[in-house]
């Protein structure tokens, strides 16, 4: 067998290997926020960076928030980067939208969460309805989207008292304008997930509802109404 102790090589071919690995060594260590960053300032350090097997990484900027180190944690206001992308965000969520953000399985997952009334009583659960996925197969990077919320089920009972009770309402005398803007608050979100799981005559009466337009309510009313609407043709129901 021949070895070769020693080889001549174009210096010129050394310089540009040295200045190619200095490129990969600086973009291996280097993954900063692009442009876009939201409350994150460009160049400034990620909060979280997911590391796949390929060796390839996708980092979220969210400001100070330091996040390594966890595998699932909560956030708004954020964007998230392709190391090798063009610096700028592959996407991202405003101040508005809490997130359940979770890498695991060699996929990053980001879950917007909102309150819904899918409790036995009607209580308020955040529930991660929208979820985006990330993964890699091989080299490329995939993103899908997924719609889903859990199983609910209330008795046609308490429905049927729901709606007696919009058809005629009773308050105490001594009522408060807050005790009146909870009432509000509660009817919109059960007309809200009755109307998502199928519910026609909450849907009609969701578009319709008034209520008392105190400061806020309005707004509340509003984003019900908006959310059921997308949500309808949209969902997949979860079992339990």
């Amino acid at each position: 067998m021949n070895v070769i102790l020693n080889k001549k090589v174009n210096p010129l071919k050394i310089v540009l290997l040295i200045l190619i690995f200095n490129t990969v060594q600086f973009h291996a260590q280097e993954c900063l926020c692009g442009k876009g960053a939201l409350s994150a300032e460009e160049g400034e350090k990620p909060g979280f960076t997911a590391k796949f097997k390929n060796g390839e990484k996708l980092i979220i900027c969210c400001g100070s928030n330091n996040h390594d180190g966890e595998d699932t944690f909560i956030e708004s206001e954020f964007a998230v980067y392709d190391c090798l992308g063009d610096d700028l965000p592959i996407s991202g969520y405003n101040a508005i939208k809490t997130c359940r953000i979770s890498f695991t399985n060699d996929t990053l997952q980001i879950a917007e969460l909102r309150r819904l009334a899918v409790g036995e009583n009607w209580e308020l659960k955040p529930i991660g309805y929208k979820t985006e996925f990330f993964y890699y197969v091989n080299d490329s990077l995939y993103r899908d989207e997924k719609i889903t919320i859990p199983k609910f089920t209330i008795s046609q009972k308490r429905i049927d008292e729901f709606y007696d009770f919009l058809e005629n309402p009773t308050f105490d005398e001594n009522i408060t304008v807050y005790d009146r803007m909870r009432i509000n608050y509660q009817t919109v979100k059960k007309l809200e997930i009755l109307s998502v799981y199928g519910e026609e005559k909450a849907l009609k009466l969701l578009k319709n509802y008034g209520g008392s337009y105190e400061e806020g309510f309005c707004c509340e009313l509003a984003e019900a109404k908006m959310f059921a609407l997308e949500m309808i043709d949209k969902i997949s129901i979860l079992d339990d």
